[in-house]
């Protein structure tokens, strides 16, 4: 009996042990993950909305993970000598990311403009629930 007991007792804890990884593996699998990048230098061709004259830097937000998100603001942070602030980007509403999907936003600088590509920090977006989402941002010489 004693060696039935202590079959019972392995064959427990390493199922036990097995549904614990399976558990830990779905959940970061299922996690929310949002990319966000910024990449300067952007001219677009003649047409509207936007000049085709000015430079543009284009923020992109995508999801590679399973859930759907809403992505409801976009910007840039901003090195002030007093402070730290943060720059919107153009408000397109809130935008829906499902599965594998991405969208950009576009943003003037330099110019009329004040924002300067070396005042800027990083970029972000936010999500329905207020979660903040941070990314790099890259200067492309000119």
């Amino acid at each position: 009996m004693d060696t039935s007991a202590n079959i019972v007792t392995w064959y427990a804890a390493i199922a036990a042990t097995v549904a614990v990884i399976i558990s830990v593996w779905v959940a970061w699998r299922e996690r929310t993950r949002i990319v966000v990048t910024g990449l300067s230098g952007y001219r677009v061709i003649p047409g509207e909305p936007y000049d085709p004259e000015k430079t543009f830097l284009v923020i992109t937000v995508s999801n590679p993970s399973r859930r759907s998100r809403t992505i409801t603001n976009v910007g840039v942070n901003v090195r002030d000598r007093s402070s730290s602030k943060s720059v919107l980007a153009a408000d397109k509403g809130p935008q829906v990311l499902a599965e594998g999907e991405s969208s950009f936003w576009v943003m003037e600088y330099g110019g009329e403009s004040k924002l300067t590509l070396e005042s800027i920090k990083d970029v972000w977006a936010t999500d329905q629930s207020g979660k903040i989402y941070r990314g790099k941002f890259q200067r492309i010489a000119e």
